[in-house]
């Protein structure tokens, strides 16, 4: 069981997979209590948000002190910046509902980048990409029960 579980938590850290693969495989595959695997799950996405929220100004102010990687990245970072500009008018909540909806490529992942391309700190940001969690979550689960009985 302590093996399902780790793989489980390991499964929604991942960029790829994150809620998404996690709770059905946690459910599905290790037939593991759904409450067990949506706590494993939910917070082990949460780890994500954290790395990226403290180790992308870190390595922003590397890529800035290195000469051959400064121009480039500044030219990648500008023109992120610019795709996402639109997107800020729906600010955090908007990162609420981009984390919250299970999506490819839509995650804790991604939405930590953007909120830290969108300048937000990590103390306003915890609340609502913790609020996307949850809604995955729900969602997520939610279908694989549904799911899970259909099989």
């Amino acid at each position: 069981m302590i093996e399902g579980v780790l793989k489980t938590a390991l499964i929604a850290s991942l960029p790829i997979s994150e809620l998404r693969g996690a709770i059905p495989y946690g459910i599905l595959v290790q037939k593991l209590p759904w409450v067990l695997v949506i706590t494993v799950s939910g917070t082990a996405n949460l780890i994500p948000f954290f790395i990226v929220m403290n180790l992308a100004p870190s390595f922003e102010a590397w890529i800035a002190r290195n000469a051959y990687f400064k121009k480039s990245w500044l030219k990648i970072l500008e023109s992120t910046r610019k795709k996402i500009a639109p997107y800020q008018k729906f600010g955090k909540w908007g990162i609420l509902f981009f984390v919250g909806i299970p999506l490819p490529f839509t995650g804790v992942w991604t939405g930590s980048l953007a909120c830290w391309l969108m300048g937000f700190s990590i103390k306003e940001s915890l609340a609502y990409v913790s609020g996307g969690i949850l809604m995955a979550t729900v969602i997520v689960a939610t279908a694989t029960k549904l799911g899970g009985q259909i099989l």
